[in-house]
């Protein structure tokens, strides 16, 4: 008598009509894998959890997925972020497929006239962020930031991001999480033209490379004593006549 295995699990992105392509990022004991898929014709990315560890998946893999494709959702009238397209279960999410490529070095984003639209595109992109009520704080990483054949920038990967616009941290840390992704656009205009840049900017990037790490428990702290009236002076009441 031959003992039979047990049926295989049914690839989600296949039961959903998904024909799955390439692999852009295969995925690691603690990352989740990237890759590109079809259906009805149309190319789009997924991004599952199936080369994470259980443990790992179950953790903290499943709840930064969903934090990630809820703030997509969020910015969907942005024009700046992929359209989140479907969620397949706790461990996939399929979203639109940018035709475009990471940020590049200044050799090859010439002529200068190029390097100033992607430039311009990348701060208009990190402020629609930011009128939304979101922060990406990995924008330094240049795979997080798609160039199209029009130098329009769209911002991708928001495993770190964070919404500044509710919740009592948010809005304690607001400060702090804008900074972090305007001193990266500073950053890279540093790196791609940095004859554009004014004396405030290089003052203002030397502040922050030198303060960066003592930023948090500065705000934190102001925000808390704010709040808390803690160190307020007194007022002087007038003297009774």
């Amino acid at each position: 008598m031959t003992r039979t295995g047990a049926s295989p699990k049914p690839d989600p992105l296949r039961a959903r009509g998904f024909i799955v392509g390439a692999t852009l990022r295969h995925g690691a004991v603690y990352k989740a894998r990237v890759m590109e898929v079809t259906r009805d014709g149309k190319r789009y990315i997924a991004k599952d959890l199936g080369a994470m560890h259980p443990l790992f998946r179950t953790l903290f893999g499943r709840r930064v997925l969903r934090h990630e494709a809820g703030l997509l959702e969020h910015l969907t009238e942005s024009g700046v972020v992929p359209r989140l397209v479907e969620r397949i279960g706790h461990d996939t999410i399929v979203l639109e497929l940018v035709e475009g490529g990471p940020l590049r070095k200044k050799n090859k984003l010439r002529p200068r006239t190029r390097i100033d639209s992607v430039l311009r595109s990348l701060a208009h992109a990190v402020e629609t962020l930011h009128r939304h009520g979101v922060s990406h704080l990995d924008l330094r990483n240049r795979r997080n930031i798609l160039v199209t054949a029009d130098d329009r920038v769209v911002l991708v990967d928001f495993e770190s991001g964070r919404r500044f616009d509710r919740g009592v941290f948010g809005r304690l840390l607001r400060s702090l999480l804008v900074e972090v992704d305007r001193q990266s656009v500073l950053e890279w205009r540093h790196r791609l033209a940095p004859a554009g840049l004014t004396p405030d900017d290089l003052d203002a990037r030397r502040r922050y490379r030198s303060w960066k790490k003592f930023w948090f428990v500065k705000k934190l702290g102001k925000r808390v004593r704010r709040v808390f009236g803690i160190g307020r002076k007194p007022r002087l009441q007038a003297p009774s006549t």
